[in-house]
């Protein structure tokens, strides 16, 4: 996957590289543990999703309605990293 069609500076990409095996985010309740690289997979993932399926482009404003859930924190940094709101 090509990242360079989003924004340039990509925290979780850069802490993927740095730290690749420390955690990023945690959820007791769901059990859940992500290390820096599993999650800028994820993001990725979902952030091309978005692109190719649901046809968010940069500058779209996108409503999220979430509990507290490691996904929610996933869909922030997709959409922060394709440059929408």
């Amino acid at each position: 996957m090509k990242t360079e069609e989003f924004i340039e500076v990509d925290w979780i990409k850069k802490w993927a590289l740095y730290s690749p095996d420390n955690i990023a985010v945690q959820s007791i309740d769901q059990d859940v543990s992500l290390s820096y690289s599993e999650l800028d997979k994820l993001v990725n993932k979902t952030a091309y999703y978005l692109r190719d399926i649901c046809d968010v482009e940069a500058g779209d404003r996108v409503a999220v309605l979430s509990m507290n859930r490691y996904e929610y924190v996933v869909f922030f940094f997709a959409l922060q990293k394709m440059g929408a709101i």
